[in-house]
């Protein structure tokens, strides 16, 4: 069973909820180079295809200890919901705009309702010990695979 954290805010105005990771498998999205479109400020520790394998105990993350992001540039949409699975205090922006914090790690920020990406952020929390970490991207239920 999923555990729901109402964060308030998001895309917007949709609610933003924040959850542990429930098992099951993804009906991949259409299936891209998602892997060429994430970036690092500093390089990578964990390649970014740990981000877009459709393993959620794989990751991309930066390569500094301590403080960082990740971004990827793409464009699509969801209809429903979209998840990004990130390591414990990262945060999440997309578009620009705040849809949440990592409550654990990894575990999923949620934004409800719909609406296009054209760009998804993850700031580690500046502290020694953490980076910015993609596990997974859902979008309705569909994971972003890298063939």
């Amino acid at each position: 069973m999923k555990s729901l954290m109402s964060l308030g805010g998001g895309i917007s105005g949709h609610d933003v909820i924040a959850g542990s990771m429930s098992g099951g498998a993804a009906i991949p999205l259409v299936q891209q180079n998602w892997t060429s479109l994430l970036s690092a400020n500093n390089g990578f520790l964990d390649a970014a295809s740990g981000g877009f394998d459709n393993n959620e105990s794989t990751r991309a993350s930066n390569n500094a200890n301590g403080s960082g992001w990740l971004r990827l540039d793409a464009t699509f949409s969801y209809g429903q919901k979209l998840e990004v699975s990130t390591g414990v205090l990262n945060l999440v922006y997309v578009n620009n705009v705040l849809i949440g914090q990592s409550t654990a790690d990894p575990s999923y920020v949620v934004t409800e309702g719909s609406g296009t990406v054209t760009k998804i952020q993850i700031f580690s929390h500046n502290a020694v010990g953490y980076r910015a970490d993609l596990y997974n991207i859902k979008s309705d239920d569909q994971s972003l695979i890298t063939p």
